[in-house]
This record gives C-alpha cells, structure tokens and sequence, in this order.
C-alpha cells in the first residue's frame, strides 16, 4: 500500500478549509473568530430554541397522561361490563353448563383410561398364568424323561446282570461237569 505524499494530505485539507470558511458566509468575514463563535453559542442557546424543546417535552408528558388516563378508564370499563356479565343469570347457566359438560367429558375419559389399564393388567395375569403353566410343563417333560432314563438305566443294568449271572453260571458248569450232592461237601483225598 503506497502513503500518499504529505502535500497530497495538506492540500486537500487546505481545499476543504477553504470551501468551509466560503460556505461559513460572507457576511461575518469582518467579525474576528471569536465574536463569530460568540454568536453561534447564542443562537444554540436562543431561549426560543430552548422553549421548543421544552414545549415539545411537555407535550409528550401531557400525551403521556392523556394515554394512562385513557387505558386506566378502558380498563375500569371493561371491568365493570365484565362484571356486569358475570352477575347475568345466562352467563351463570353458560358456565354451569360449561363445567357440568367438561366434568363428563373429564369422567369419560378417566373410565376409559381405567379401563385401558383394566386391560393391560388383565392381559399381563394371563401372559404370567400362561408363563408358569409352560413351565410347569417342561418340569414335568423334564422330570419324566429323567424318571424314563432312570427306568432304562435299571432295566439295563438289571438285563447286564441277569447277563453276566447266566454267564458266570454256564461257565460254571462246564467247568464242574460232575454233579454235586447238595449240602453234602466233599472233602479232598
């Protein structure tokens, strides 16, 4: 970025001192500097000036209380009429019949929402009923399948017994071919 020359800087300040003091006015141009600043603090403070400002501001006060007036007599006149239709023996029967209609309504829909919830826990005995009689049911499938497997380990190990008894007796025989007398022992030679 390239500073523009101080004479650029200067001279445009001379221009726009120059144009000011032509717009200020001729015909002050005798005065000296301050008695020129001396009349224009009196024309900023010109008591007309001030008036304006302060009339302004009193009407803007006086509007002010003019509105609050207004709102605090509509206020008070909405309040009496409102009375005023509350104390009425239709508005009385509006309201009866108001309130008796949305106690109904309120009452309809309190018994359906107890019935709802009648329903649910209905239904949630009986999902729990059927819960415990599956149950019931695999321990007994359970417990009866045991009682078979047992049944069938006994009959098992009764036939492998019974087995190995006729076994152990055929071996027996061949073995000893001779008949014995019973109860008679025979004592060796």
């Amino acid at each position: 970025m390239v500073k523009p020359s101080r004479e650029g800087r200067s001279r445009s300040r001379n221009r726009s001192r120059s144009r000011s003091k032509s717009r200020s006015g001729e015909r002050y141009r005798s005065e000296s500097p301050p008695q020129r600043n001396a009349r224009r603090r009196y024309r900023r403070k010109s008591p007309g000036r001030a008036q304006a400002r302060q009339s302004v501001q009193e009407k803007a006060a006086q509007h002010s209380q003019e509105h609050d007036a207004v709102v605090l007599k509509m206020a008070e006149t909405i309040k009496s009429k409102v009375e005023e239709m509350m104390a009425s023996e239709a508005i009385q029967q509006r309201i009866q019949l108001r309130l008796k209609e949305e106690r109904a309504a309120l009452e309809d829909k309190m018994t359906k929402q107890l019935e709802d919830e009648k329903a649910k826990l209905i239904e949630r005995k009986r999902q729990e009923q059927e819960e415990r009689q599956r149950k019931q049911l695999e321990l007994e499938k359970i417990l009866e399948d045991n009682r078979r497997l047992v049944d069938d380990a006994q009959k098992k190990a009764a036939a492998d017994k019974e087995q190995r008894e006729t076994a152990r007796y055929a071996e027996a025989v061949q073995t000893d071919s001779r008949p014995r007398p019973m109860g008679i022992k025979l004592v060796a030679d």
